[in-house]
């Protein structure tokens, strides 16, 4: 499918979350084969996981920015579980207990 946003400057309050997961998520990802967030945990060092506060899905055609400006009403303190950060890319389940969101996602208070 060619890329009807080639060589255009990007917009992320038009483009849809699908196409930012291809362009950003996807090819940092590849390699390693882990969610997202656990590359910016190693790369940013906030800690390690926290519990998590809310679990957030979304849709892939919706426009990126939507997504996280609906997330705005939870405040500063929440600690958000959305699927196309904390998911690995090349498979769709949570597959040990190794991954950063595995243990809050189980958690007893998450809602």
């Amino acid at each position: 499918m060619p890329n009807p946003l080639y060589n255009t400057q990007l917009d992320f309050d038009s483009i849809p979350t699908w196409y930012v997961v291809k362009t950003f998520i996807r090819p940092k990802v590849a390699e390693k084969k882990v969610p997202f967030v656990d590359l910016l945990a190693k790369e940013y060092n906030q800690g390690g996981p926290v519990r998590v506060t809310h679990f957030a899905t979304h849709s892939w055609s919706s426009k990126f920015m939507d997504t996280f400006r609906a997330l705005e009403v939870f405040g500063d303190d929440a600690s958000v579980w959305i699927c196309c950060f904390a998911m690995t890319q090349d498979r769709l389940e949570l597959v040990d207990s190794n991954e950063i969101f595995a243990k809050p996602l189980l958690a007893e208070g998450t809602k």
